[in-house]
């Protein structure tokens, strides 16, 4: 993923806020010598809010972000040349007030430099240099959760040269030189510890080439080039990508894409979690080979007439060498994870209408999943049969402008509990003193994501009014979030057997202004 945020307003100063019963924002921009700067923030306050409608029953969900750029442009230093420093930092927070329940943290911080560079021939270049840092932890308190804590520091340096040919041809090759620290510990359900630590870098080059010059047909062929890997068997490696569209008639366009990638940084994800907040990320071990995905894709896009569009995708995809986690660690000693496959597929499915001053847009998607361990295969947590929206805009004018949201999707697997045990966990196994220990319930489970939860589908709406007074513009909305009050399952707790619902109906209003 590549996320470009925009340069601050290098004429004037600005400022975009906005505010609901649920957040607060901002955004402030404007020129300084020979560049600009933008600053923004975001802020929850839902708590004190949110108990109103939930009976005073706690809502723990805080968190903060901000951000930062800054640009700088002079050609007595560099001709054509452009600098930025840009930064971010979030913290997030699942904190009940209850101190026996479990706390979730997390926080995310980001410094970066980037240099731009035109030159006289249509070429330019891109240097850049970033440093970010990740940390996580589950802090159980009396909960029957186990600990589990991650740190991962990143430290990347890229540098790509690119070329526009006036046929509108692109060529482009970089490399990238990524280190990465990454920090792990917990104590499984079984009672095994964990505790991983790995630093390693990764150098990669890759080229690619953009065939445009036509009209009606595109391609865009490339390969990344993995001289050494994070882990044991991730080098020496090629990851080959190519898409492709060509117009087949003027209202309808085919398109297709296949490609090879390797993922060497994993997350955690235990299957047997119906609901999980928090998932750490570390380096897949050197006894796994490198999880490898290949994609197939291939799609129309077809024109029925002006204002209505109509497209149909289909995927395929293959994934080998997953890094699964392995039920069956009942020693510290044991692997902390096993290898396994995958596969998913399916179709997508969309229809926009846009003619002002009404705007719909609609969308399906038909998909399957599934995962393989030890020659048994089952449906992953993320398979979900059936998943569509539709959206409605309508502008009445007058700065009046309404619409409305429906999502649904079809129920996700989840593990079904079939029972309980008293299981005995010793205080100090290794202790040559008598020790008791405790007998503490256990959930015993059914077979792996064979429970299907509830469907789910939820109706917003909102209204918004805009208005501009001198320098000021303002927007005056209200919205229904759940306008039928949907009762959409968000967990069960194995523990209490209380099944916790996402929000119930619940009106909002926002204010928003820009100057």
């Amino acid at each position: 993923m590549n996320v470009i945020s925009k340069d601050g307003n290098k004429n004037r100063v600005g400022f975009k806020g906005a505010a609901s019963f649920l957040t607060a924002k901002g955004l402030l921009e404007g020129p300084i010598p020979n560049g600009s700067f933008m600053i923004t923030g975001r802020k929850s306050y839902n708590n004190d809010v949110l108990k109103k409608f939930f009976n005073e029953q706690t809502v723990p969900v805080d968190f903060y972000d901000y951000s930062f750029k800054l640009n700088y442009s002079s050609a007595e230093i560099f001709e054509n040349a452009k600098f930025s420093i840009f930064g971010f930092s979030s913290d997030d927070n699942v904190d009940y007030e209850d101190p026996a329940r479990e706390q979730f943290t997390w926080s995310n911080s980001l410094i970066g430099f980037e240099w731009l560079q035109i030159y006289d021939a249509p070429v330019f270049s891109r240097l850049g240099i970033s440093s970010s840092q990740f940390d996580g932890e589950v802090i159980p308190n009396l909960s029957s959760l186990k600990p589990r804590q991650n740190e991962l520091s990143d430290f990347t340096v890229s540098f790509d040269v690119n070329a526009v040919f006036q046929n509108k041809d692109e060529l482009g090759a970089g490399l990238k030189l990524k280190t990465i620290d990454t920090k792990f510990s917990q104590v499984n359900l079984l009672g095994a510890e964990t505790n991983l630590e790995k630093f390693a870098g990764n150098l990669s080059l890759y080229g690619k080439y953009k065939f445009l010059r036509f009209e009606n047909f595109g391609i865009d062929v490339g390969t990344r080039f993995n001289v050494t890997g994070l882990s044991k068997n991730g080098g020496g490696s090629f990851e080959p990508r190519i898409s492709l569209s060509y117009r087949v008639f003027p209202s309808v366009t085919f398109k297709a894409a296949w490609g090879i990638y390797k993922q060497e940084l994993i997350s955690i994800s235990d299957e047997d979690e119906i609901i999980s907040v928090f998932e750490p990320w570390l380096i897949v071990p050197d006894y796994l080979e490198t999880p490898t995905a290949i994609h197939y894709i291939g799609g129309l896009n077809i024109n029925i007439f002006t204002g209505v569009n109509f497209g149909v995708e289909g995927y395929y995809k293959i994934m080998n060498n997953l890094a699964i986690v392995n039920d069956e660690k009942y020693l510290s000693s044991d692997p902390d994870f096993i290898s396994g496959s995958g596969e998913s597929y399916g179709w997508e499915f969309s229809l926009a209408y846009g003619v002002d001053p009404l705007n719909i847009s609609t969308s399906y998607t038909l998909s399957w999943a599934y995962k393989e361990e030890d020659q048994w295969i089952y449906y992953p947590r993320y398979d979900s049969r059936h998943a569509g929206n539709i959206i409605v805009e309508y502008n009445f004018g007058g700065g009046w402008v309404a619409s409305t949201i429906w999502n649904f999707s079809s129920g996700y697997p989840f593990t079904e509990l079939i029972g309980y045990y008293d299981k005995f966990y010793p205080e100090d196994i290794g202790s040559p003193d008598y020790n008791p220990g405790e007998f503490i319930p256990y959930a015993i489970l059914g077979d792996r994501n064979l429970g299907r939860l509830p469907e789910y589908h939820r109706l917003d709406l909102s209204l918004v009014k805009r208005l501009q007074i001198s320098l000021l513009t303002m927007e005056l909305g209200v919205s229904v979030i759940n306008a039928y009050d949907r009762a959409n399952i968000f967990y069960f707790d194995r523990n209490t057997g209380e099944v916790v619902n996402m929000l119930p109906l619940l009106i909002s209003g926002t204010i928003k202004i820009e100057i």
